[in-house]
C-alpha cells in the first residue's frame, strides 16, 4: 500500500530537492535524512535507478573539485555510481582524476565511460544528436572560410570585366567602385552561406583551376545531400523533445510510478508505435500499484504486437505481484515460446517456479538467465532498487527506442535539424539544395559557353589583370598597359627584360604586401589563395571545429536535466590549442606560389600555378 498520494509525493521530493541545494552545512544530518526518504519513495514506487540523487552527489563532487579536496569528490562520485551505475560524466570525472593522478586506472575508468554511454540511452542519444548537428556547423564556417578565400581571389576577375564594361559602354565614373558594389549587392541583398556559396560558384568557377574546383564540388555535396535526403535524419528529431514518445518511453524504462508521465504518454500517441506506448503505460501504472490498468495495457499491447514478448512478460509480472503464481507462470511460458533465451523471461520463469514448488524447472531457467546476460541487466539497477524488486520488468532495450525514434520521426510535424540551421541557410533544407545544385550545373555550362577570349587574364609580365580589350600583344606577350608603358619606346631586348623585370618584381612585393594583411585573418585563406587548397582546408575545418567548440563548450544540445554547469578544462583547453595551432600554421607557411597563376584564356592550355624564385622569377 502506497504511504503517500501522488500530489503530496511531488511537493514533498520539490521541497526536499530545494532544501538539499540551499541548506548550509550545520544541517548536514538532515540532508541525508532527507536523501534517505526520497531514496526509500522512488524505490517504493518502483525507481530501477536514482538519477536526481546521482546529480546532486555529483555536483557535490565537482564542488569537492573545485575546493581541492580530490578523496572527498572521489568518495561523492562512487556513491553517485551506487544511485545510477551507467552515469557516463561520473566515469569520465574519475578517469580525468586518476589521470592527475598518474594512476592506471584512468583507462579503465575512461572504457567504463564509453560503455556506459552506450548503455545509458539519454547519454547515447544525446551524443549522437550533437554530432549530427556539429557536422553540418563545421562544414557551414568552413565552407565561409573558403568563399572568403575565393572571392579575394577571383572576385577581382569578374570586376574588371563588369568595370571594363561600365567605362566603355556606359561611361560610369568610379566605375572600379561601382563594378565590386555590383557584384557585392546580391550577397549584401540574400546574406547566408548557401547563397553565397552558390553566388561564388556561378561568378568564380570559370576562373578555377581544378583543384579548386573539386573542393567547391566538395563542399557544395553535403549539403546538397543533406538537403534532398535529409529524411534520412528525421530520428534525430525525437530524440531532442523531452516531450515525444521516444523519450517518454526512455523515461519510462527507469521512472518511479508517476502520474505527470502517465498523462504525457496518454497524449503521445504515434502511428505504428501503440503497442510499445501501452507497455510504457502499463510499467507506469505497475509502479503504482495500478495492477487491472497495468494489465490492461499489457493485454492491448499483446493485441496489437502477439510476437513480441515484453508484454507476456509484464503481464506476467502483474499476475506474480498480486500472488497469482500459476497466472504469472502462463505469461512467462508463453513469452519464452516467443523469445526463449530473454535473461528477464527466464529470470521471471525461475521466480515462478520456485513460488510453485518446480525447483528443478527453476534450477534450469536460472542457469539460462545466467548463461544470457541476467547480471548485465542487474548491473543497470541500483543496489537498493534491485534488493526491493520481486521481479524484474521487461523494458525498452536502446535498439527498440532507436526503432522508435526512426517510426515517430518519419510522422514528427517538425524538423529540428532544419530549425537550428534555418538561421544559417535561410532556406529549407530542400530550397538550399536546389540553389547549390543548380548554380553548381549552371557555374559548368556558363564556363562552357563563355568563349576564353573574353574573360580576364593576367598579365604575362606583373600578373596584374588585364583583357583583350585593354592588354598588349606587341612582343609575343600579353601583358598590361601599365607594363606596356614602361617598356614603350625601348627597343633593345635586354633594357625590355631588365624593365620587366623591376616592374613585376615591385608589383610582387606590394601584392605580397597585402596578401599578408587579409590572408591571415582566418586560418586556411592564405593556403588556398596561394594554391595549397587541401592544406588550407584542413586548416579551415580544424579552426571551425575549435571555434564551434568554444562556442558550445562541446556540447550543441545540453541535457536538461543536468544539474552541473560546469565544462572540464580539456573541452576548452583542446580547442583553443587547435584556434592558436591553426593560426601558427596559417601565418607563417611559405609562400611558394604566386598570389595568383599566370593565366591567359586566349591560349588552348592554361598555365599551371608557377613557383617564384627569392627575386620573383619563375621557376621552371
Amino acid at each position: 500500500m502506497k504511504i503517500f498520494g501522488p500530489f503530496p509525493r511531488a511537493i514533498c521530493i520539490v521541497l526536499g530537492i530545494a532544501v538539499l541545494a540551499a541548506c548550509p552545512a550545520t544541517v548536514a544530518a538532515d540532508k541525508r535524512a532527507n536523501l534517505a526518504r526520497y531514496a526509500q519513495w522512488e524505490i517504493l514506487d518502483g525507481a530501477r535507478t536514482l538519477p536526481v540523487l546521482a546529480k546532486l552527489a555529483y555536483r557535490d563532487a565537482i564542488s569537492e573539485l573545485r575546493n581541492g579536496n580530490t578523496e572527498a569528490a572521489e568518495k561523492k562520485l562512487h556513491q553517485a555510481l551506487t544511485y545510477y551505475p551507467h552515469y557516463p560524466d561520473v566515469y569520465f570525472t574519475l578517469s580525468s582524476i586518476k589521470l592527475r593522478q598518474m594512476n592506471m586506472e584512468t583507462t579503465i575508468y575512461l572504457g567504463q565511460a564509453f560503455v556506459a554511454m552506450w548503455h545509458d540511452f539519454s547519454s547515447h542519444r544525446l551524443f549522437v544528436a550533437n554530432t549530427v548537428v556539429f557536422i553540418p556547423y563545421v562544414l557551414f564556417l568552413a565552407s565561409f572560410i573558403v568563399c572568403f578565400a575565393f572571392a579575394f581571389k577571383y572576385l577581382p576577375f569578374a570586376a574588371h570585366k563588369v568595370q571594363e564594361f561600365l567605362r566603355s559602354r556606359m561611361r560610369a565614373g568610379a566605375a572600379g567602385f561601382t563594378a565590386y558594389l555590383l557584384l557585392l549587392l546580391p550577397l549584401l541583398i540574400a546574406p547566408g552561406i548557401v547563397t553565397t556559396l552558390a553566388y561564388l560558384t556561378v561568378v568564380c568557377w570559370v576562373f578555377m583551376y581544378r583543384r579548386e574546383k573539386f573542393l567547391v564540388f566538395t563542399l557544395v555535396t553535403p549539403f546538397v545531400i543533406l538537403g534532398l535526403f535529409g529524411s534520412v535524419l528525421r530520428p534525430f528529431t525525437p530524440l531532442t523533445d523531452p516531450g515525444s514518445l521516444t523519450s517518454l518511453m526512455a523515461r519510462a524504462n527507469d521512472s518511479a510510478g508517476d502520474d505527470q508521465l502517465i498523462r504525457q504518454l496518454d497524449r503521445a500517441k504515434v502511428e505504428g508505435l501503440e503497442a510499445e506506448r501501452n507497455i510504457a503505460l502499463g510499467l507506469i501504472h505497475q509502479r503504482n500499484e495500478q495492477y487491472g490498468a497495468a494489465a490492461d495495457h499489457f493485454f492491448r499491447s499483446i493485441s496489437l504486437r502477439p510476437d513480441d514478448s515484453s508484454g507476456y512478460i509484464n503481464l506476467g509480472n502483474v499476475y506474480f505481484l498480486q500472488g497469482q503464481y500459476e497466472k504469472a507462470l502462463e505469461g512467462y511460458r508463453t513469452a519464452q515460446g516467443i523469445e526463449p533465451l530473454d535473461p528477464v523471461g527466464q529470470y521471471a520463469l525461475a521466480q515462478a517456479y520456485i513460488k510453485t514448488l518446480m525447483m528443478k524447472e527453476s534450477s534450469i531457467a536460472l542457469q539460462l538467465a545466467a548463461a544470457n546476460g541476467i547480471e548485465k541487466v542487474k548491473a543497470s539497477y541500483t543496489p537498493d532498487a534491485l534488493a526491493h524488486a520481486v521481479v524484474l520488468p521487461k523494458t525498452f532495450s536502446n535498439g527498440q527506442l532507436w526503432r522508435a525514434a526512426r517510426i515517430e520521426g518519419k510522422t514528427a510535424s517538425s524538423d529540428y535539424l532544419e530549425q537550428i540551421l534555418l538561421p544559417f541557410t535561410r532556406f529549407p533544407r530542400n530550397t538550399a539544395a536546389w540553389i547549390l545544385l543548380v548554380s553548381l550545373v549552371a557555374a559548368i555550362i556558363l564556363s562552357r559557353l563563355v568563349k576564353p577570349a573574353r574573360l580576364t587574364f593576367q598579365c604575362g609580365n606583373c600578373g596584374k589583370l588585364t583583357c583583350y580589350r585593354c592588354c598588349n600583344s606587341e612582343r609575343e606577350i600579353r601583358i598590361c598597359q601599365d607594363c606596356a608603358g614602361t617598356i614603350a619606346g625601348v627597343t633593345s631586348e635586354r633594357v625590355v627584360e631588365a624593365l620587366l623585370r623591376q616592374k613585376r618584381q615591385a608589383i610582387l612585393v606590394s601584392r605580397r604586401k597585402a596578401a599578408r594583411f587579409y590572408s591571415v585573418l582566418l586560418p586556411g585563406v592564405r593556403d588556398i589563395s596561394f594554391g595549397k587548397i587541401t592544406r588550407g582546408f584542413f586548416l579551415a575545418a580544424v579552426f571551425s571545429f575549435s571555434i564551434i567548440q568554444i562556442y558550445t563548450k562541446g556540447y550543441m544540445i545540453k541535457d536538461p536535466t543536468s544539474l552541473v554547469d560546469e565544462v572540464p578544462l580539456w573541452k576548452l583547453v583542446l580547442p583553443i590549442v587547435g584556434v592558436v595551432w591553426s593560426y601558427v600554421f596559417s601565418i607563417f607557411s611559405k609562400q611558394k606560389y604566386d598570389f595568383r597563376g599566370q593565366r591567359d584564356h586566349n591560349v588552348r592550355h592554361r598555365p599551371k600555378e608557377h613557383k617564384l624564385d627569392n627575386h620573383g622569377a619563375r621557376v621552371a
